[in-house]
């Protein structure tokens, strides 16, 4: 455990995408205990831009959901359209939000992630339910950079916690 580190810090750390002193560094330049700060997490982004999607985005969204499913074997699952999306992720009560990694100008992933709620912890928490990587800008960091940042919003929002599930045959 490492000293002054928060639940989400210290999976960050096990999950190798920060160092235990990156962590400590981070802690003593802003003069908190427990906190990582969103803005040191940012030095770790191999993407050109990691942005939050907005409804303009909805059909590249939807393209990208498309070839999630077609690399999860489940193509004819994804029936979402246009509007679908719109609604649900950009209208009055959104149920989700996304993040767009860009590389040059061009989408090379996406993460969709919502609230969910701890009881025991008493906090709002983040649960990641999709990250994908175009296949060429696999291998390259991008996944990981868009978990970062997901890590960054969950602190920044105060979460309680970060969780997601994974394929177990899901390979880059």
């Amino acid at each position: 455990m490492t000293p002054n580190a928060t639940p989400i810090g210290q999976t960050l750390i096990h999950l190798g995408l920060i160092s235990k002193d990156q962590l400590h560094i981070a802690l003593r330049e802003q003069g908190r205990s427990g906190e990582i700060l969103g803005r040191h997490l940012s030095v770790f982004y191999p993407a050109d831009e990691v942005v939050l999607g907005t409804a303009d985005d909805v059909p590249l969204i939807r393209q990208l959901i498309a070839e999630l499913a077609e690399y999860e074997r489940l193509a004819d699952a994804a029936v979402a359209t246009d509007d679908d999306l719109r609604e649900q992720l950009f209208g009055a009560h959104p149920a989700a939000e996304v993040l767009i990694g860009e590389v040059d100008g061009e989408a090379a992933g996406f993460a969709l992630f919502f609230h969910n709620f701890s009881t025991f912890v008493g906090k709002a928490g983040i649960y990641l339910e999709d990250l994908f990587v175009k296949k060429e800008h696999r291998g390259k960091g991008y996944g990981k950079a868009l978990f970062q940042k997901i890590a960054q919003i969950a602190v920044e929002r105060n979460c309680g916690r970060f969780e997601w599930a994974c394929l177990n045959w899901n390979q880059p």
